[in-house]
């Protein structure tokens, strides 16, 4: 039996501000994706189960199956209206927007068998661009925008298990440079404003660690409290938990967020936590409507006012 969409949330609710006036953007579900509508400022479903809200406008990215992999659509929440993508299918289920909202990175494959690319989409004209050929995507490719808008990184992986990011600039394609990192980094939400340091960890959240850059030393390991017998009411108010504990796993590193220059919000079980630099845990504040980011689903978080 496939879950409700969200029964206990208004459609007309007004978001939950989270720290650094933050809010929850998209719930994804099996039924489809419950999708904050700027212009009406509500919350509605959208039929398509994999969409990711750009951080500024009405555009929402969404896919649907097609031969070779999925196909990539612009849905407009103002015309209800969805420009299909012609570039190669996407591969895995891996985008990330521009901090404007103008442009989306994805992870493709222009035909069966074929190397994994990372592919820009202009979200204006829907015209697409391979990245030039340095490296394939591999495992957790995750392509995403750095700090500024002007490069693309992805994660590789050796085959003696060290890991990198190779980086793009974004006008033609051209390759870079590449960074080691001791994991992969799953998004542009993953680095800090001023792009010194970076969260990144295994997908099952073991060691989410934040990392400086420049050095590869680990700053900060993110761990989460150990998971309560019910998800918190929503008129709870924030909790605060012993900054000393070290119990229980991690946030997984996809579901991670910069809100400032030494604070993050992760999303794990049925609330968003806030972090400092140091790993220690500020604030818990519950999901509305008692949601949890568990398979049913599958929550993202954005500026209320755009990146």
């Amino acid at each position: 039996v496939e879950p409700a969409l969200h029964p206990t949330l208004a459609l007309d609710a007004e978001p939950t501000t989270l720290p650094g006036n933050w809010m929850m953007a998209a719930a994804r579900a099996k039924g489809g994706t419950l999708v904050y509508d700027r212009t009406s400022r509500g919350y509605r479903v959208i039929p398509y189960t994999s969409a990711f809200p750009a951080p500024r406008g009405s555009l929402v990215a969404v896919q649907r199956n097609v031969s070779g992999g999925r196909g990539v659509g612009l849905y407009d929440l103002a015309t209800d209206r969805v420009r299909w993508v012609t570039g190669p299918p996407v591969v895995t289920t891996a985008m990330d927007w521009s901090s404007d909202g103008t442009r989306l990175v994805y992870a493709g494959r222009a035909g069966t068998g074929a190397a994994v690319r990372a592919v820009l989409v202009d979200a204006a004209s829907g015209a697409t661009l391979q990245l030039a050929a340095g490296v394939d995507c591999v495992e957790a490719c995750a392509p995403h925008w750095l700090p500024g808008d002007t490069e693309i990184a992805f994660n590789d992986r050796s085959q003696d298990g060290a890991w990198s990011l190779h980086v793009y600039e974004t006008t033609i394609g051209r390759f870079q440079r590449s960074v080691a990192v001791p994991g992969p980094a799953l998004s542009s939400s993953a680095w800090s404003p001023d792009g010194r340091h970076v969260v990144v960890g295994p997908m099952d959240g073991s060691a989410t660690s934040v990392v400086e850059v420049a050095s590869g030393r680990t700053v900060a390991v993110l761990r989460t409290t150990t998971p309560s017998t019910g998800p918190p009411r929503a008129s709870r108010p924030p909790v605060r938990p012993s900054q000393s504990s070290t119990t229980g796993t991690g946030p997984n590193p996809a579901g991670v967020y910069w809100v400032g220059a030494d604070r993050l919000l992760a999303v794990a079980g049925s609330a968003v936590t806030q972090y400092g630099l140091d790993g220690s845990r500020l604030d818990v504040f519950p999901l509305p409507g008692g949601m949890s980011a568990t398979d049913t689903y599958d929550i993202i978080l954005t500026p209320v006012n755009g990146r």
